[in-house]
């Protein structure tokens, strides 16, 4: 069910929330305003939608709050920072997860994690992973990591059309350089991952595409996976455009040769393209019904082309509840293997 965390208690209780359903009545519209409002910080949710539109950022916040799911609150386990982006114009924030035992010498591999649509750079701590990583890393079930979560608001990972944002160069050229500086991490493309879930799944694609030789491995849980056609009707629907600036972000070309360049059906085309990065696609049973369907039709193009990949079906929806464990399983997949793996490599969950 969508909706957000809204916090209950005093300031000093963060661990305690009460999650709002996407049926409100008045008392749980507020609730879901306020939550909305504090998880954004009020910051590109005026920028972005109310310098557009001249509508209210608690209006905003209404509609969507609908199109997002909350995370349950646990206490936080990633440690949180700052920049100044010259991308961005403005400070960004970002979280990292490191191993309680990492020691001064080591040198781990790094992921970069996209949050999705409505998340923040706290996500996986409101979604208890941190936590659960540590469980996982003692018991052997994951190999020891960095995860890096950026800020990407509903940015949608892209460097915007219009230059007034430029999401992807915040991440490669402002705060990565950052975390593996602080972190000692391993190097760039042998010991880099990019991984996302729902919009940060697209985002993840999207840095695959655009940054081929940045990365051994690319992950996208419960993306929206578009071709040509399919994202020239995302652009062109008047619902989406009251809610995201798609002309900024994706600019108005119709140019089939533009729009080629973007298109991951054509880009991807044969397995070389994928230059030895190992792909994994991942959606739930009872996903949006966008993201079953886009996946499942990319899945057969890279089928078809016999590209090498690895996919799975997993139980559960478009929400964090689901998520969590396959994001396990994806991190152990990726972080584990050693070479591109053929298709189907992860058995579907029927």
């Amino acid at each position: 069910m969508c909706g957000c965390a809204r916090q209950r208690g005093g300031a000093g209780d963060a661990s305690e929330w009460v999650t709002v359903p996407g049926g409100l009545d008045a008392a749980g519209l507020l609730g879901a305003l306020d939550c909305w409002q504090e998880r954004l910080r009020g910051r590109e949710l005026e920028e972005v939608f109310v310098g557009e539109f001249a509508m209210s950022a608690r209006v905003w916040g209404a509609l969507l709050c609908c199109l997002i799911c909350g995370c349950a609150g646990a206490p936080r386990r990633l440690s949180y920072f700052t920049l100044q982006s010259a991308a961005m114009g403005k400070s960004m924030d970002y979280a990292v997860y490191a191993p309680v035992s990492l020691a001064p010498a080591e040198t781990l591999p790094l992921v970069i994690f996209l949050h999705g649509g409505g998340d923040d750079v706290d996500c996986l701590d409101k979604a208890g992973f941190g936590g659960r990583l540590d469980e996982a890393i003692a018991a052997g079930r994951l190999p020891k990591m960095i995860i890096a979560v950026p800020q990407g608001n509903w940015g949608f990972w892209e460097n915007w059309a219009d230059g007034t944002r430029k999401f992807r160069s915040w991440v490669m050229d402002e705060m990565l350089p950052h975390v593996q500086a602080k972190y000692h991490t391993q190097a760039c493309p042998e010991g880099c991952h990019v991984m996302g879930i729902s919009m940060g799944g697209y985002g993840a694609l999207r840095f695959a595409l655009k940054l081929p030789d940045s990365f051994v491995s690319v992950t996208a849980l419960s993306a929206p996976i578009f071709d040509t056609e399919q994202m020239l009707e995302f652009r062109e629907s008047t619902w989406w455009s009251m809610l995201v600036p798609v002309g900024r972000i994706w600019g108005k070309s119709k140019d089939p040769v533009v729009l080629a360049r973007e298109d991951l059906f054509v880009q991807w085309s044969k397995p070389q393209d994928l230059k030895g990065r190992r792909l994994h696609l991942a959606w739930a049973k009872d996903d949006r019904k966008e993201v079953i369907e886009t996946s499942q039709k990319f899945r057969t193009h890279l089928l078809s082309r016999h590209i090498p990949h690895s996919w799975e079906i997993f139980p559960g929806d478009h929400e964090w509840d689901a998520w969590v464990p396959a994001l396990e399983r994806a991190l152990a997949l990726q972080l584990q293997a050693q070479s591109p793996v053929s298709a189907p490599a992860v058995p579907a969950v029927r």
